[in-house]
């Protein structure tokens, strides 16, 4: 818990893991929006978006007092926004609402950790046999809704 620990006033706390990530923080401390996507694996984020997550959340967050004492608030004052992207093989947008944890972790991190407001989100289900053109044109609007309001 080097990061967490780190000196609060720091917008981009210390990593004690050595990698690629290094290179990362500053750019997602650096950016006015972000668009996480991933597959829905067993109702959740897959492992590779779970890891990340865990990676950035307090590296780019604080310990804070709301609700509880120590959950984490975001270092940087900059405000910024988030889209969503999910997309499920098997499930149905229809069902999203039984299977769907993913995007409630996304965002809680993005409130918590990075100081974006999550605008908006896309649930892709079903792909497996509908495909994914039947998206294309939400996905399109959602970008298109992101980048206007950065303007």
């Amino acid at each position: 818990m080097v990061c967490r620990n780190d000196d609060p006033s720091k917008e981009i706390a210390k990593c004690s893991i050595a990698d690629d990530m290094q290179e990362l923080h500053p750019m997602m401390n650096d950016t006015d929006f972000y668009i996480f996507a991933t597959p829905i694996n067993c109702g959740t984020v897959t492992a590779v978006m779970k890891t990340f997550l865990e990676r950035t959340v307090w590296v780019h967050a604080r310990p804070g007092r709301k609700p509880l004492a120590g959950c984490p608030e975001p270092r940087s004052a900059k405000k910024k926004r988030a889209i969503i992207l999910l997309s499920s093989g098997i499930v149905p947008a229809l069902l999203r609402r039984l299977c769907d944890d993913a995007t409630s972790l996304i965002k809680s991190n993005c409130e918590c950790s990075y100081n974006a407001k999550v605008i908006g989100s896309l649930y892709a289900g079903a792909i497996e046999k509908r495909g994914m053109d039947q998206y294309l044109e939400k996905a399109y609007v959602l970008g298109t809704k992101l980048t206007k309001q950065m303007a």
